[in-house]
């Protein structure tokens, strides 16, 4: 069954080519789309349409390039704002990947967080995955047909390909080609046809379980970090011990954060951030244990050669350590 419209929602990671892709179903250059070095056209979702298909870049939400509260907090809002440009109804989530590049665990945590925002199934049972950059799969030489190809592959990306029962197809959003355009679209429409029901506001409401859950997460952690970041901003740590009652602190934080993310890779860049801090105060705590050990050895090494000049010094004036002694004694005495 070949769908006559629908709504689509593309996502992915920032330079996979979502914004070329919309550009190539809707069959005209709406988005501005940028090269990977770049940022998308803008940071929030965006929505086109070519009166059959309305197609809505949804900038933020596969992105994991910020994972800071921030940007988390961001990705909650920017799957807001998609799911209203799409009238709250998604015929397909258009997953695009870039051919060629491995993939990465960037991108299963991409997979990750957009199942935390819009339901663990949604690839199972709306997810269609546009592979970009088909040119250089024309380019390998390779005898394999693209769907052969897809047969061929294992690991992470293998699971995802069977989530979506191999719904997935190959772009050149380079070509200019009519021909070529029109043959992609062909491929893809069959692909989004398999989709029996739509993504509708009943099951987005269901997945607000998970994003409500975050959200109220997100506010306990920033109460908590605001707290850890003062005492770790004003630290003047004298001991030992105030370094190890800190880094306990901070391992009970990153524990915290841990279960927070739950695997989604929402966390990520806020758990480096605190694997980091507690290297350096780990690094710090090590310098000031080796200085104190070498203070003690600085003065046990004064005081052996105080103890040899002396006792090379009584030697020299022939004199008798213990009738020196004795006479101090007589002296204060």
């Amino acid at each position: 069954m070949v769908p006559e419209s629908g709504n689509l929602l593309l996502a992915g990671r920032t330079g996979n080519g979502k914004s070329s892709t919309g550009n190539s179903i809707l069959g005209d250059e709406i988005f501005t789309a940028v090269s990977s070095g770049g940022a998308e056209e803008n940071n929030s979702p965006q929505k086109n349409s070519n009166g059959i298909f309305t197609v809505v870049d949804g900038t933020g939400i596969g992105d994991t390039g910020d994972d800071s509260i921030g940007g988390t907090t961001a990705a909650l809002a920017s799957t807001n704002l998609a799911f209203k440009l799409c009238d709250c109804v998604i015929t397909a989530l258009i997953f695009v990947l870039k051919f060629g590049v491995r993939f990465t665990k960037q991108e299963k945590d991409a997979v990750q967080r957009i199942k935390s925002l819009l339901g663990e199934n949604i690839f199972k049972t709306h997810g269609v995955i546009v592979m970009t950059y088909g040119d250089n799969f024309n380019r390998s030489g390779d005898s394999l047909s693209f769907d052969s190809w897809c047969k061929q592959q294992s690991g992470d990306f293998k699971d995802l390909l069977i989530e979506c029962n191999f719904r997935c197809v190959l772009f050149n959003n380079r070509s200019k080609d009519r021909t070529v355009q029109e043959e992609q679209r062909r491929h893809l429409l069959p692909c989004i046809g398999q989709l029996r029901t739509p993504y509708t506001l009943e099951d987005y409401q269901k997945a607000s379980v998970r994003r409500e859950e975050i959200d109220a997460k997100l506010k306990a952690f920033k109460q908590r970090s605001r707290q850890i970041d003062d005492n770790l901003t004003n630290r003047s740590y004298t001991s030992e011990r105030e370094y190890i009652g800190a880094l306990n602190d901070l391992r009970a934080h990153l524990h915290y954060l841990e279960v927070l993310d739950n695997y989604t890779g929402l966390m990520q860049d806020s758990i480096d951030s605190v694997k980091n801090l507690i290297a350096i105060l780990e690094n710090e705590l090590l310098a000031m244990v080796a200085n104190r050990r070498t203070k003690k050895i600085s003065w046990k090494l004064i005081g052996i050669l105080i103890l040899v000049g002396a006792t090379a010094t009584f030697k020299y004036f022939d004199f008798n350590p213990l009738d020196i002694l004795f006479s101090i004694l007589r002296y204060a005495f």
